[in-house]
């Protein structure tokens, strides 16, 4: 890990230690869901490569949940989150006089731990209330995984590897931007939180060999969480 995501890191763990101390009512929580990613690629990409399809990801984080002034909040976050990008190339066999198609599938993965700032403010009144969110996110590519299996008729596992991020010219630290909403429902002592967002990703990641292009991350992230009130109270 660099020494910019140390830096990093260690300015967000300090931040949730000084909000804690200073903040009422503030309320820490998990979530956890899926990461629906992809790579943005243009038209140059789609000539000179397959499609790239949505790969379907874990992704979890703890958060908190810290009341600035009226609806307003801040909402600092520490997560694990897989993204990556699947393609398939796929082709036909008659058999028994049966079109059947039958192909390969390749799914590339990188794990990020990432932590994000986000600004967050609640709709309407009443116990149930509507949120949205928006803010930067900074992240650190640990490892990349490419596995490449068959589809159509039987499913097999043909082969899988780790990539070496440092070697092969990818760029492990990210800054991407999220933006967001969701819906917090009290339930015991805390409040469940349903949310949706988008994560849109600035860095250009890799640069395509021959193609003067360059792989961006994106993704929509379904999650539910559980946040109670510091001190459980």
């Amino acid at each position: 890990m660099t020494n910019r995501m140390k830096n990093m890191m260690l300015a967000a763990v300090l931040l949730f230690a000084a909000t804690f101390v200073q903040a009422q009512e503030v309320q820490l929580g998990l979530r956890a869901g899926v990461n629906l990613g992809n790579v943005r690629a243009t038209e140059i990409l789609d000539v000179a490569a397959p499609d790239f399809n949505t790969l379907a990801s874990f992704q979890a984080s703890a958060f908190a949940d810290i009341p600035v002034a009226g609806s307003f909040a801040f909402q600092p976050e520490l997560s694990y989150n897989r993204k990556g990008f699947q393609f398939a190339d796929g082709m036909g066999v008659d058999l028994f006089g049966i079109e059947l198609p039958v192909g390969v599938r390749t799914n590339t993965s990188f794990d990020y731990l990432e932590t994000a700032l986000l600004g967050k403010v609640y709709f309407g009144e009443g116990n149930t209330r509507f949120y949205a969110v928006a803010g930067p996110s900074f992240g650190y590519a640990t490892v990349g995984q490419v596995k490449v299996s068959t589809v159509g008729i039987v499913e097999l596992d043909l082969s899988s590897f780790n990539l070496d991020l440092s070697t092969i010219g990818y760029e492990q630290f990210e800054v991407s931007g999220i933006v967001g909403g969701g819906v917090a429902i009290p339930a015991g002592t805390g409040t469940v939180q349903i949310d949706a967002r988008y994560q849109h990703g600035f860095t250009q990641l890799y640069d395509i060999p021959l193609v003067a292009e360059s792989l961006r991350n994106q993704g929509f992230i379904l999650s539910a969480g559980y946040a109670i009130p510091l001190g459980g109270n």
